[in-house]
């Protein structure tokens, strides 16, 4: 490779002009040079060298060049996944108030907020807290044309899947056209979420019919958490705090659809309050702070931050093993795996022998390997990967193993 191999990318910018990201390897074969800014502007550069050790992190190569090659793929890549492309293509809001498209990429919330982060917010008066939901997400555009259409957060049209929602959102006959609200459908027993119940009605793949019927007899609901287009105009970029008015505005708090609740109390309060009645968590929007929508790519994490009382994350599942004693004819437990974020290749992550209830064991013998499992854990041992005290909660077929990306071991040998 010399520096002929140069690729260069592009992406709109959302402040306006179009951004540029070049990278490419130096003649001596172990320097990865990257080189980005706005377009027509001074650019920006930066260098890596390949250490002559053979050995990045977890990962071994057999000599510099791998290594430096290796970089440069990981950051193109990684490029590509954020919407970057060799030709700049931009998608006009216009065109997704018609219908969205696989380039509507809305901002998620992270994963957890950094130490301190939440408390500061609170106690300066800038943290909204929401109870977590335990649903599954979904949009609902109001068409430019006045029709109701239904995504899941992967943007699939689920519109024929969903009338009873597509029903009541006709009842708000006072929100315009070009509007795009954000939200989660969750099935409501009294007060508390039964997700399997919502993985019912809400698979893509599932006959629409069938599907229809689940719902109407549930109590189902969609509760409204943002709303990110009105009347054309893109809101994402206003504070979360008018976007939350916004929609108690339009929706009110009771209802099938519903503006989210918020919490008003402490954070500390909050998080007691999650502990004893044992809801999923919270999650805290930081109020003056905007959302985003990516045209293409990763969603942004910004805006707000999940809180759990534990730990809690996505594996594959990358089969089954069965019981002993009364237990030797179904499932005793999962075998678990995630992505490793070093070499993108799947490495293990225990097994899982807990939390399932009779049904489970038995039905998890029809799976399709590999799937998505939502588990909760004390904790994950970072040179192992393997999970201390392991609980099945749920299946997610609304999610695929690549998006299970584990966190970096430790390097035992350096230790």
């Amino acid at each position: 490779m010399s520096e002929q191999s140069k690729v260069t990318l592009y992406h709109t910018s959302s402040k306006g002009g179009v951004k540029q990201w070049s990278i490419w390897v130096e003649p001596d074969r172990k320097t990865v040079c990257v080189e980005w800014g706005i377009q027509g502007k001074k650019l920006q550069s930066s260098s890596d060298t390949a250490v002559p050790k053979g050995k990045v992190g977890t990962k071994a190569f057999k000599d510099v060049y791998a290594c430096a090659l290796d970089n440069y793929e990981k950051q193109l890549r990684k490029k590509r996944e954020e919407g970057y492309n060799e030709t700049l293509i931009t998608t006009k809001t216009s065109d997704w108030l018609n219908g969205l498209t696989k380039t509507f990429v809305p901002s998620k919330p992270l994963n957890s907020a950094k130490e301190g982060q939440l408390e500061k917010h609170d106690k300066a008066g800038t943290l909204i807290k929401q109870r977590k939901r335990d649903g599954r997400r979904h949009l609902a555009l109001k068409t430019n044309k006045g029709k109701w259409r239904l995504y899941t957060r992967r943007i699939e049209d689920v519109t024929a899947n969903m009338q009873w929602l597509v029903r009541e959102l006709h009842k708000f006959t006072a929100i315009p056209n070009g509007t795009i609200i954000d939200g989660e459908v969750i099935v409501d027993v009294k007060g508390d979420d039964d997700f399997r119940a919502t993985g019912t009605f809400t698979n893509p793949a599932q006959d629409a019919r069938e599907a229809n019927e689940r719902a109407d007899a549930l109590p189902v609901r969609y509760m409204v958490f943002d709303i990110l287009y009105y009347n054309g105009n893109k809101t994402w970029s206003a504070p979360y705090r008018a976007r939350h008015a916004q929609i108690a505005d339009l929706f009110g708090d009771i209802g099938v659809v519903h503006a989210v609740r918020n919490l008003n109390m402490s954070l500390a309060a909050a998080q007691k309050l999650v502990q004893q009645n044992k809801w999923e968590g919270l999650v805290c929007w930081f109020a003056e702070e905007s959302g985003f929508v990516r045209d293409g790519g990763k969603p942004k994490r910004c805006n707000a931050a999940k809180w759990k009382p534990f730990m809690e994350k996505d594996f594959i599942a990358t089969g089954y093993y069965f019981g002993s004693g009364e237990m030797s004819d179904v499932a005793g437990g999962l075998n678990l795996a995630e992505i490793d974020p070093i070499t993108g290749k799947m490495r293990t992550a225990g097994n899982c022998g807990t939390g399932f209830d009779a049904d489970t064991r038995i039905d998890i013998a029809g799976w399709d390997f590999p799937t998505v499992v939502k588990i909760k854990y004390e904790k994950q041992e970072t040179d192992s990967g393997k999970l201390r005290f392991p609980v099945f909660l749920a299946q997610h077929e609304d999610k695929q193993p690549d998006e299970c990306i584990g966190i970096e071991l430790s390097d035992e040998e350096d230790e």
